[in-house]
C-alpha cells in the first residue's frame, strides 16, 4: 500500500518528481502547444543530439515557431508517443525514387 496517494505508480505528480521535465496533469490538451522539452520527456527523455537527428530524418514533423520556441501541439504529441515516429526513408529507398 503506497504510503500517500502522490506515491501511487498511476499519479502524475508522482511520476514527475522522478523527471527533469514536468508532464501536465492534464495531457494532451486539445488547445495547448508545449515545447521540445515535454516531447523529450514523454520520448522516455530522449536527449537533445537523439531528438535533432530523428527531426533531421523527419522522423518527427517540423515544429510550429513561436519566436524563438520550437513547440507541437499536445494532440500531435501524444499520437507520437502512441504511434511512433514515422519511420524515416532509407538512403536505398531514397535511391529507387
Amino acid at each position: 500500500m503506497p504510503a500517500s496517494p502522490l506515491d501511487s505508480p498511476n499519479n502524475v505528480a508522482a511520476r514527475n518528481r522522478t523527471r527533469k521535465t514536468a508532464i501536465p496533469a492534464d495531457f494532451p490538451h486539445p488547445h495547448r502547444l508545449s515545447g521540445s522539452d515535454v516531447f523529450r520527456a514523454l520520448l522516455n527523455d530522449a536527449s537533445k543530439s537523439t531528438f535533432a537527428r530523428w527531426l533531421a530524418e523527419g522522423a518527427i514533423e517540423a515544429p510550429i515557431k513561436l519566436g524563438g520556441m520550437n513547440a507541437w501541439s499536445e494532440q500531435y504529441m501524444a499520437r507520437v508517443v502512441r504511434d511512433g515516429t514515422k519511420a524515416p526513408a532509407s538512403a536505398a529507398e531514397l535511391a529507387l525514387s
